[in-house]
């Protein structure tokens, strides 16, 4: 189960950074990361505090590793790991 007790979309609902319109508006390949990440399925896709790292939840654990792997060829650093929950 991808987010155990929430919803992707109750994520997005939820959370958000205020920042992001801030930093985008002056990195526009912070943006362009998230859209990238959006857009190859990640469920629910974040910037963090001020804009060091771009996070994503994704369903499918290969779509996640063939993005990180292009983000890696392009100089950023990315990595894939799986959540844990004590249920």
């Amino acid at each position: 189960m991808l987010l155990c007790f929430y919803t992707a979309e109750i994520l997005r609902q939820q959370l958000r950074n205020d920042f992001e319109s801030v930093v985008f508006a002056t990195y526009p390949e912070v943006y362009d990361l998230k859209k990238q990440m959006l857009d190859a399925g990640g469920e629910f896709v974040l910037m963090s505090g001020s804009g060091s790292t771009v996070f994503g939840l994704f369903e499918d654990v290969s779509t996640a590793e063939r993005l990180a792997r292009e983000f890696v060829s392009r100089g950023y650093q990315a990595f894939v790991t799986r959540p844990h929950f004590d249920v």
